[in-house]
């Protein structure tokens, strides 16, 4: 409706230009025919006719402008909302470092522990410093063990990257229960203190043993190697070595909350 009525207002417009034109490029043949004065009323009437319509099309547009000025206004808030849900929303799933669905980050999952170690649970800088420590370790050992497949060109126990991701996992979930903790409690209080203290110890001891384990297996994997898969007895061991951090790993679900 408002497009029809602006071509039409245009239409009008154009149609009186066009006329007044007209009427002067044929004047001599007006003025012939009814003379000056009729020319001249035609061409006056023609002229009115012509400021009008460009009048009325201009306060058309203006006050449409101005509508739909007021009607953006009125929206803005509402988009304002939605923004700011929408905001709110992206922030959370930023947030969502210890999501009980899919994969933890380690790396998110160290940064938080850092910046909690710098800011409200400082008191435990020694023991958040002490986790990050075996989280480190466990990202060294991953390393380490795409190094010696790499070097030696062992592409068919590329499998054994599961079994080390599978144990990061298993200490993440362990860091995860810790920060949990610390920020269901009151990290200040004094009665506090017992209970996380007790978390950060079985942590740090669970998640140092299920390392350990890692380190023995990836001895196994390079005795293996060496004997460039002569030896048998050293592929049993590094079977028994990675069934029994599988074992570990899901036998338990991780430390005890």
């Amino acid at each position: 409706m408002k497009k029809l009525r602006n071509i039409a207002a245009v239409g009008l417009t154009l149609i009186a230009a066009f006329a007044r034109i007209w009427v002067e490029q044929h004047r001599q043949a007006i003025i012939i025919e009814k003379g000056v004065s009729g020319f001249r009323s035609q061409a006056a009437t023609l002229t009115t006719i012509l400021v009008f319509m460009a009048v009325l099309t201009l306060l058309i547009f203006i006050l449409e402008a101005v509508r739909d000025s007021a009607q953006k206004k009125k929206e803005e808030p509402h988009t304002g909302d939605r923004l700011s849900r929408e905001a709110r929303n992206a922030g959370r799933k930023a947030r969502a470092t210890l999501s009980v669905q899919g994969t933890l980050d380690p790396e998110k999952i160290r940064e938080l522990l850092l910046q909690q170690a710098e800011g409200e649970w400082h008191r435990y800088r020694g023991n958040i410093s002490l986790c990050v420590g075996v989280m480190d370790q466990m990202t060294e050992c991953l390393d380490r063990l795409d190094t010696l497949l790499s070097m030696n060109g062992a592409e068919t126990l590329r499998d054994t990257e599961d079994v080390l991701r599978q144990v990061q996992q298993y200490i993440c979930r362990n860091m995860r229960k810790v920060i949990n903790y610390l920020s269901a409690v009151d990290v200040d209080s004094p009665e506090a203190e017992e209970g996380i203290r007790q978390r950060f110890t079985e942590c740090i001891s669970d998640s140092s043993k299920k390392l350990d384990k890692v380190n023995e297996f990836l001895i196994s994997l390079s005795d293996f190697l060496n004997s460039q898969g002569d030896d048998t007895s050293s592929l049993d061991m590094l079977d028994i070595y990675r069934d029994t951090i599988l074992e570990s790993i899901h036998g338990s679900s991780a430390m005890p909350g």
